[in-house]
């Protein structure tokens, strides 16, 4: 029973492992698809004539050491070297369309396939190989050692270009047809309808009639001619004394009458007042 958990354990692992390697080289190869694209796996040595590579259709502007029996030495001379202008282009414009459009030296593809950085010559053809060649060479096996100590490979291409792609070598080489440059899509504007303006519609204007007035108006008349008054006769005058002693005396009374009660109240009022204190008093001095 030991021996199947183990089994089972170890195989597993095996295919865990397994799983997580081919994983790992697919991630490789979709982050950086340039480098997997750079050489093609494709050798170059059935174009070595002369010392240099040629394929149809383009100039010569790449030198093939170590192929078809032309050693590095033997071709690393002033005389046998391509014109750089000319292969990657003169001035900012040149270089777009030759060098920086990822038309680099044909023995950068060697290099990057072998991992031999001497299978480009260091002035001027590694300079201009493209930075994703670099890495593949150096994943394939190439060191700067090959070269003395500092290969400069892409040195060149970095400072005039960057890190733009090489074109793949099968296009080059015809094999297959160049990716076309994706071309941004243009959203189809549809017009918009002409407005016609609407007619007008007449304003209708309500006008209230004022009201009348109300108010009467008031006509004054001029004045009448002035009118002489009647004298009447004047009357008899009137002693009114005896009146207003008969009114003080009658005002005297009654205030007699109504001041009796009163006065006869406040004296009860009084009267039952000491007698109570005197009651109290006794009640005081009797304890």
């Amino acid at each position: 029973m030991l021996k199947r958990q183990l089994l089972f354990t170890i195989f597993s692992l095996l295919f865990i492992i397994t799983s997580l390697l081919i994983i790992t080289n697919q991630l490789k190869l979709n982050l950086n698809p340039k480098a997997a694209m750079a050489s093609d796996e494709i050798s170059l040595e059935p174009y070595c004539k002369n010392g240099y590579y040629q394929i149809p259709g383009e100039k010569i502007c790449s030198r093939a050491p170590n192929c078809g029996g032309y050693s590095y030495n033997e071709l690393n001379t002033k005389a046998k070297m391509p014109n750089p202008q000319a292969c990657m282009g003169d001035g900012v414009a040149g270089r777009e369309t030759n060098g920086c459009a990822g038309y680099v030296p044909l023995c950068c593809y060697e290099m990057a396939r072998t991992g031999d950085f001497t299978k480009c010559i260091g002035y001027w053809e590694r300079l201009w190989c493209a930075p994703s060649q670099c890495e593949e060479a150096k994943q394939n096996g190439a060191s700067d050692n090959q070269c003395g100590g500092n290969c400069q490979c892409a040195h060149a291409f970095k400072a005039y270009c960057g890190y733009k792609p090489p074109v793949p070598l099968r296009q080059r080489l015809g094999l297959i047809s160049p990716s076309p440059t994706p071309t941004p899509h243009q959203p189809t504007l549809t017009p918009l309808p002409t407005l016609t303006p609407l007619p007008l519609k007449p304003t209708l204007r309500v006008i209230i009639p004022s009201r009348p007035t109300l108010i009467p108006s008031i006509t004054i008349a001029p004045p009448s001619p002035t009118k002489e008054i009647a004298h009447f006769p004047s009357l008899p005058s009137i002693d009114l004394e005896p009146v207003k002693i008969v009114l003080n005396k009658t005002i005297n009374e009654t205030t007699n009458i109504v001041k009796k009660p009163i006065v006869k109240a406040i004296r009860i009022d009084r009267t039952i007042e000491n007698t109570i204190n005197r009651f109290l008093l006794q009640l005081i001095t009797s304890f």
